[in-house]
């Protein structure tokens, strides 16, 4: 299992937001089962070091991955639609 940790503005996002992004707050919890693994290639893409921008439910959100020795993800940051 993955370990899912979210920083404080991507908890007051979600927070602030509530039942509006109910599917993408069970995508997100989804992340703990398969991790990144879990996630289409198209939706998803490697920027700079750990870092990665998953395309999901019209947001994006960015997925930081600390280390490849631990099964650690950290949600930084989630943006609404454009």
């Amino acid at each position: 299992m993955w370990r899912v940790e979210y920083t404080k503005e991507a908890l007051n996002y979600i927070a602030d937001n509530g039942a509006l992004i109910a599917p993408l707050y069970f995508s997100l919890r989804g992340l703990t089962f398969d991790g990144l693994e879990g996630i289409n290639e198209g939706e998803i893409e490697h920027r700079n070091g750990g870092l990665y921008l998953w395309r999901i439910h019209d947001h994006r959100v960015y997925i930081h991955r600390p280390s490849d020795e631990h099964q650690t993800l950290v949600i930084a940051l989630i943006l609404p639609p454009q």
